[in-house]
């Protein structure tokens, strides 16, 4: 098994430290507050360190498996952030509201480096509350190697 971290051990150590020193607050704030039982700084803990493993960028076999490995793929991930609004306001979510910005992100890396991979992500729960349908994302899959949907 081999590490990689990718922006180096100072960085990937820092990062580490300040994720593991908010969780730390959130516990000493529950435990002023009387809250222990809200277990929301244990969560973000777990988070902290689910985090430092994935940026160790753990593998198997040799570590030093070239630049273009590592470095020819551009990943995008697309995030259905829907944000709770006032009821009165409120014109419902789209599952399709990032696609154009994907779409011009992605264009934009096809003009930079047409050469390499570009894998798209989309994490999101499905709900689609507006009136309208929702809008295809076939207009990026010319620009697509590969991805997933989650959710």
């Amino acid at each position: 098994m081999s590490l990689d971290p990718g922006s180096g051990w100072p960085v990937l150590l820092a990062m580490v430290l300040l994720m593991l020193g908010f969780a730390l607050l959130q516990w000493m704030l529950a435990r002023r507050q009387r809250r222990l039982r809200s277990g929301a700084w244990l969560v973000r803990a777990g988070i902290a360190v689910l985090v430092a493993l994935a940026l160790l960028r753990p593998g198997v076999g040799d570590a030093d498996t070239g630049p273009a490995a590592a470095a020819d793929v551009d990943v995008f991930i697309l995030v259905d952030t829907t944000e709770p609004e006032i009821a009165f306001y409120s014109q419902g979510s789209s599952v399709s509201r990032g696609r154009d910005l994907l779409r011009d992100s992605l264009s934009a890396a096809y003009e930079r480096r047409p050469d390499r991979a570009r894998l798209v992500y989309y994490l999101g729960d499905g709900e689609h509350t507006t009136s309208s349908p929702p809008e295809r994302f076939d207009v990026v899959g010319s620009l697509v190697t590969g991805g997933a949907v989650l959710g």
